[in-house]
C-alpha cells in the first residue's frame, strides 16, 4: 500500500524520469508510464473509498465477454474495492482510449485482464531516488 501512496504523490518525477520501468504484474510486466496514464485519463480507474472516502486505485481488471470486474486499493484505509462492469470488453476499450496515442498498452490476456502485483524492489529504488520516504528497500518487496 505504501507503494501506491507513493507513486501517487511522486507520480510526476517518476513520469518524467522512470516512465519506462517495468512494473510487475499479470500476465506481464507493464510500463510505469502506462500505469500512470491510465489512472489519470481513465476516470473509472480511481474513485473514493466507499469506507473512509480517500482515493482508491485501480490495480487490475478483468471479465468475460458480458461481465467483468475491477479491483483496486483505498490509499486511505486500504479496503480493497470491486466494482463490475459490463465485460472484458468494455474496460479493455476504456484502457485502450486511455493510452490512446501514448505509444502505451497494456499487457492483456482474455479473460484473465490485467493486474499489479510482484516484487516491486526496483519501483521503490525509484521511488526513493526521487525523495519517496518510508519505503523498505530489500530484495522482494512485494505490490
Amino acid at each position: 500500500m505504501r507503494i501506491l501512496r507513493a507513486l501517487i504523490a511522486y507520480r510526476e518525477p517518476m513520469f518524467e524520469y522512470y516512465r519506462d520501468l517495468l512494473v510487475p504484474g499479470k500476465p506481464g510486466p507493464t510500463r510505469l508510464g502506462a500505469v500512470l496514464l491510465l489512472w489519470e485519463r481513465w476516470i473509472d480507474a480511481r474513485s473514493r473509498c466507499t469506507q473512509c472516502g480517500a482515493l482508491g486505485m485501480m490495480t487490475g481488471f478483468g471479465g468475460l465477454l458480458s461481465v467483468g470486474s475491477m479491483s483496486g486499493w483505498c490509499l486511505g484505509c486500504q479496503h480493497v474495492a470491486h466494482r463490475r462492469t459490463g465485460g472484458f470488453g468494455v474496460a479493455l476499450r476504456a484502457a485502450q482510449q486511455a493510452l490512446a496515442g501514448t505509444g502505451y498498452s497494456l499487457p492483456l490476456t482474455f479473460p484473465q485482464g490485467w493486474s499489479l502485483g510482484g516484487n516491486a524492489s526496483g519501483l521503490v529504488s525509484a521511488l526513493q531516488e526521487v525523495g519517496a520516504e518510508g519505503l523498505r528497500r530489500r530484495r522482494s518487496v512485494r505490490l
